[in-house]
């Protein structure tokens, strides 16, 4: 029998053995089709298998049909191998049969794997056997069972393990599931043996119930790697063996595949995640997900449907504990968790909550009840079900196991306020009924609108602008006037204005304004923060902007230089003190801090110490009873809403989702906050020159953080954001042959390629600040390049050194660094630009951004390295980006300026003056970043869309 026989054999052995008895015939009758000896050879399998023992249940592969069927089948049992005396026989696991025996040496038992030696000479059988032994001897963890040796004895191959004394876990999950606690004592164990196979290289491909032996003492173990999948750059391991699964090859067993095993896809380590959602699933329910009366029903369950909801069989399963399983289960492997260590992590909290006597909330309108103060500390548990949104998007509540906050949403609504996909910023009225908002026109420009809430039609208040809205909107009290900023595109500061809520011309009230707060609650002052000299935290009078106050200030080293920013300060609503937002650069680390002061300055009092991630707006809750506030949250690394105690800085999470939430605004009674949710879609599309007209899309999820730059032998090397945090890939041109190289756990991005297409130099954040990392083009090993104080950005090569020129940010300074692509000796430099320094393809010349103090205006200058010869400056204002062309003749970038042609199209400017040209167009799109082959042949362009609408979040019981 040829390999490539019994590998056909094999398949449809392993979906039919899946099957009930009288399902069986009709589906060998299709699989088989007219081959009679095909069809006899499964059948003889089938009938062996059922005459066999079993020692693990229900195995992917057994043995062949020619050797198993009852007058072939050799027992081994009384016989000695070596040191190793066989006592009985006691099943058939994957690719083998299993025997108790005694190591006479040792004086203990064993299991006995051994290929029967009459299947010995079938080379894909023997290597199957070989990998098993291999991949499991490899590990080392409490819950995978022990490979002590692997024999090969007078021709008898054979390897012996820990025998394990149980029952698999198929035969005992109960009717309903199995409890919550066992459930969670397992498979927090099995979570942690699966990681640690992943790490090691090894893809099990075979998770499923009857792979997994629960000891008399109740400990969890995964057997049978059969059909394991060894990844060879971490596990020495014979090449031979790392080749058997032939493309479009299905491998496994039917109800427990991953989407891309079912369809002969290539799979990687998420696809064993798909599999453990799957076993998760019925081990808590007592149901498999995915059902079927054939072969064909499941696969086709397994392809097109999602299985019903946990809730629906098992009601008293904790929510997160069912969002953990459904994510395993997504039929996308990118959207499921990215590593079994994720997925352990999460496991465990759910367990410590449960042995700490924590109640995990079920129910929409069922609160969690007090516990005790190191539970407040430790545990967050579910607050709230799954919202529906309008979108069909879904918020989940948590909150912590305290006492309810002031401001509770256990009763709350949200719907969306726009479905124009424009919305900047949104503002609700004190009195909770209309609605300002700014947009992005399709042109670029920006509009200020306000709507009732239960009014779909909106008033323009402002035409469009070719300006910037910033810090936000404010509106007084009686929701007749409208507060907002509006900067020129390249201006460093801008203007504060007022306008009637029924439209009308706008009024100026305050020049050089840079963030806007919020009215004092008499309505006669309004704050604001002006950048410059020095960092001030001012007020000045409603009406005209006149008697300009100044609350706090801060020296600047200079105007580009802000080593301390304040932001969005809002009157307490007893209007005796100001809450603001505090960015400080400490030691090159970022730090955002709540600050209270006195409404008439004084000593600063931190309510939020030197909270990281980064800190975007607050709101005042008017009965003051604490704040609201807008800010990154640590794990999903989005924008959520907490609840903030003014008192204590107690800090509770309100919303919990895969939103970006920007701005916040409550009104007067504390019953309805209105935000913004959006988020970038954003694509990467390849260019041939000569036909900027003609692109090629080459991603399929709009998930591209915002760079891509060619190999040097035509690949694409790129950051995208999976598990919302940003990180490196590399695919081919058309984009086929995705992979990522960087682990999940750590935020990676802005990835370059060294001209010689060794290394990748990119920034991280794994150490806690920003620094530049360099890995080989397939990803391993990494090295930070600069661990010394600071934070880099805005990255380049030296190509005639061999080094990379940076940006650099310590307390004490900004500066460019220089490091060899090597590593080494760190050298400093005088600062070029503020932003987008761009070194030339051969190395002598530096295009940067800089602020011409005299027009107040950016623009770009282009240095020599060398400082011999004149430096060149060109009037126009980069946004995005800046990158010079592949020959080095000029810059490739996107226009600050506002307007369709500007927003999607890559200019080039030559380096010999003249006007900028239109390098190509991505129309209607946005077009964020671009980059050039090798050869200038073709161009990666990162383009996309802002996706943002204004949401309102209203309490069910308001009025």
């Amino acid at each position: 029998m040829s390999p490539e026989r019994w590998e056909q054999i094999t398949e449809i052995y392993n979906s039919a053995q899946e099957l009930e008895e009288n399902e069986q015939e009709s589906f060998l009758e299709k699989a088989c089709a007219d081959d009679e000896s095909l069809l006899y050879e499964v059948k003889s399998l089938l009938t062996a298998d059922g005459n066999a023992g079993s020692f693990i249940a229900e195995n992917a592969v057994k043995d062949s049909p020619s050797l198993l069927t009852l007058e072939n089948f050799t027992t081994l049992s009384g016989q000695t191998l070596g040191q190793f005396q066989i006592i009985s026989h006691i099943g058939s696991g994957g690719m083998g049969e299993v025997y108790l025996a005694k190591d006479l040496r040792l004086n203990r038992h064993v299991a006995l794997k051994a290929l029967p030696i009459s299947s010995s000479g079938n080379r894909i059988y023997l290597l199957r056997f070989q990998t098993e032994a291999k991949a499991a001897a490899t590990l080392n963890h409490p819950n995978v069972a022990t490979i002590f040796s692997v024999e090969d004895i007078d021709g008898q191959p054979f390897f012996t393990m820990e025998y394990v004394e149980g029952k698999t876990l198929d035969t005992l999950i109960p009717e309903g599931g199995l409890s919550l606690r066992v459930f969670l004592e397992w498979f927090v164990d099995l979570a942690g043996a699966l990681s640690h196979a992943h790490e090691k290289g090894i893809v099990h491909r075979d998770i499923k119930p009857g792979n997994i032996m629960v000891t008399s003492e109740g400990v969890p173990k995964i057997l049978d790697f059969g059909l394991a999948q060894i990844d060879p750059k971490k596990v020495a391991h014979d090449s031979s063996t790392l080749s058997m699964t032939q493309p479009g090859q299905i491998l496994g067993t039917p109800s427990y595949m991953s989407p891309e095993q079912a369809e002969g896809e290539k799979i990687d380590n998420r696809s064993d995640i798909f599999s453990f959602g799957i076993v998760m699933y019925e081990a808590i329910t007592g149901e498999r997900p995915f059902k079927g009366e054939s072969y064909a029903a499941i696969v086709s369950q397994l392809l097109t449907k999602e299985p019903p909801p946990i809730s629906d069989i098992k009601p008293d399963t904790p929510f997160l504990l069912s969002r953990v399983i459904m994510r395993c289960l997504h039929k996308s492997a990118s959207r499921r968790f990215q590593t079994m260590d994720e997925v352990r992590v999460i496991l465990e909290e759910i367990k410590a909550a449960v042995e700490a006597g924590g109640e995990i909330v079920i129910g929409a309108r069922k609160l969690a009840s007090e516990k005790s103060g190191i539970l407040q500390k430790r545990i967050l548990v579910p607050l709230f079900l799954l919202i529906f949104l309008a979108a069909g998007l879904g918020i989940y509540f948590y909150t912590t196991i305290i006492p309810k906050p002031p401001i509770s949403f256990e009763d709350l609504t949200i719907r969306k306020l726009s479905q124009t996909n424009d919305v900047v910023y949104a503002h609700i009225t004190p009195d909770g009924k209309s609605v300002a908002y700014n947009t992005i026109e399709d042109n670029g420009e920006r509009s200020l609108w306000i709507r009732r809430v239960e009014d779909r039609n909106a008033l323009r208040l402002l035409p469009p602008q070719p300006v910037f809205f910033w810090g936000g909107l404010t509106i007084s009290k009686d929701g007749s006037q409208i507060y907002y900023i509006n900067a020129e595109r390249n201006a460093p500061q801008g203007t504060l204005y007022r306008v009637s809520s029924l439209g009308g011309t706008p009024r100026k009230l305050v020049e050089s304004v840079n963030d806007l707060g919020s009215l004092s609650p008499d309505g006669k002052r309004i704050l604001y923060v002006r950048y410059g000299e020095k960092m001030q935290l001012l007020s000045a009078n409603v009406a005209d902007g006149s008697d300009e106050r100044e609350i706090l200030s801060t020296l600047s080293t200079s105007s580009t230089d802000l080593r301390q920013i304040y932001r969005d300060p809002h009157f307490s609503a007893d209007g005796e003190n100001i809450f603001f937002i505090k960015f400080e650069l400490i030691k090159g680390e970022e730090y955002w801090s709540l600050v209270e002061i006195p409404a008439t300055g004084g000593e600063e009092r931190v309510i939020i110490n030197a909270r990281k991630p980064k800190i975007n707006e607050i709101a005042v809750l008017k009965d003051g009873n604490g704040l609201l506030l807008n800010a990154v949250e640590s794990i999903s690394n989005l924008p959520q809403i907490f609840h903030i105690s003014i008192a204590d800085g107690k800090e509770t999470r309100i919303t919990n989702d895969l939103n970006s939430y920007f701005g916040i605004s409550v009104d007067g009674g504390g019953d309805s906050i209105v935000t913004t949710q959006r988020s970038f879609a954003k694509d990467l599309a390849v260019f041939e020159s000569g036909d900027p007209g003609e692109e090629k899309k080459i991603t399929n999820e709009a998930n591209i953080f915002e760079t891509a730059v060619f190999t040097p032998d035509g690949k694409i090397v790129y950051d995208a954001i999976d598990n919302n945090r940003p990180h490196i890939w590399i695919m081919n041109a058309d984009g086929s042959d995705q992979h990522q190289l960087t682990p999940n756990d750590s935020t990676d991005f802005q990835p370059l390629v060294t001209p010689d297409g060794r290394y990748i130099i990119f920034i991280s954040e794994r150490t806690g600040e920003r620094k530049i990392w360099r890995m080989n083009i397939d990803g391993s090993d990494p090295q930070n390049l600069t661990p010394v104080n600071g934070r880099m950005f805005s990255h380049t090569f030296l190509p005639d050194k061999q080094s990379i020129f940076f940006h650099w940010t310590t307390p004490e300074k900004k500066a460019m660094g220089e490091v060899p692509i090597g590593g080494g000796e760190i050298r400093e430099y005088p600062l070029f630009g503020d932003d987008y320094t761009a070194v030339s393809p051969d190395g002598k010349q530096v295009a940067f951004v800089f602020f011409d103090e005299r027009e107040k205006r950016r623009k770009i200058r282009i240095h020599p390295f060398n400082n011999e010869e004149p430096s060149s400056v060109f009037d126009i204002s980069p946004m995005s980006f800046l990158k010079w062309t592949a020959d080095g003749s000029g810059l490739l970038y996107r226009e600050i300026e506002t307007d369709t042609e500007s927003n999607s199209t890559i200019f080039r400017q030559s380096i010999t003056g003249g006007k900028p040209q239109i390098f190509l167009s991505v129309e209607p799109n946005e077009v964020y970043n671009a980059s050039q082959s090798i050869d200038g042949k073709k161009t990666v362009v990162v383009n996309g869309r802002l996706i943002a609408n204004a949401v309102i979040l209203t309490k069910i019981n308001s009025h």
